[in-house]
């Protein structure tokens, strides 16, 4: 199985819908914190000359011999058990617990890391967004921990509140047709 959307929609030359704000916070953190070495996954391609739509871009989906139309995808890997484990300690009012999960998923990713004693709902979840970043993940930890999502665009969009209609999505008409007893979701 191959996932075509993760090189494809992170490059200038593919379909660049996910490029780095370079006045957004993880941008930001990333470029500040070279001793983190998720830093490295910023590539450069704001040279107007060579690319239509220059910018940073996460280098997180190489592709399979720099194809960027080729990447395997990720089911679940080894941090993201960790955040798991690390949101359900804090849920279960266990902050040094979860503190050890991010204290481990830390200690691969920064150079010179000194542990925490605790950690917050808050700090799990900013683990989320720069761990997974570019991977469609962090929108729904903030969304099942009842918090808002910043629209960091020039959109002009607001922030999306996690009861808002649009975190959950529409039924298709073709599945409400098929089943008179189904009703579409609120807001749709």
């Amino acid at each position: 199985m191959f996932l075509k959307f993760g090189g494809y929609y992170c490059d200038a030359d593919g379909y660049p819908e996910c490029g780095f704000n370079t006045t957004g916070e993880l941008y930001t953190y990333l470029v500040a914190h070279p001793e983190d070495c998720r830093s490295q996954l910023i590539k450069d391609q704001s040279d107007a000359k060579s690319y239509d739509y220059p910018g940073f871009y996460p280098a997180k989906y190489p592709g399979r011999d720099n194809s960027i139309y080729v990447n395997n995808p990720k089911i679940i890997r080894l941090s993201e058990v960790y955040l798991i484990a690390a949101e359900a300690a804090v849920k279960t009012g266990d902050a040094a617990k979860a503190a050890g999960y991010i204290n481990k998923l830390r200690q691969n990713r920064i150079d010179g890391y000194a542990d925490v004693a605790s950690v917050t709902i808050d700090d799990v979840l900013w683990e989320y967004r720069v761990e997974l970043f570019c991977e469609n993940q962090s929108t729904f930890c903030y969304w099942r921990n009842k918090k808002s999502v910043h629209v960091d665009q020039a959109s002009g969009e607001k922030d999306i509140n996690y009861d808002d209609y649009r975190t959950i999505l529409p039924i298709p008409q073709r599945e409400i047709d098929y089943n008179s007893g189904v009703k579409q979701n609120s807001g749709y």
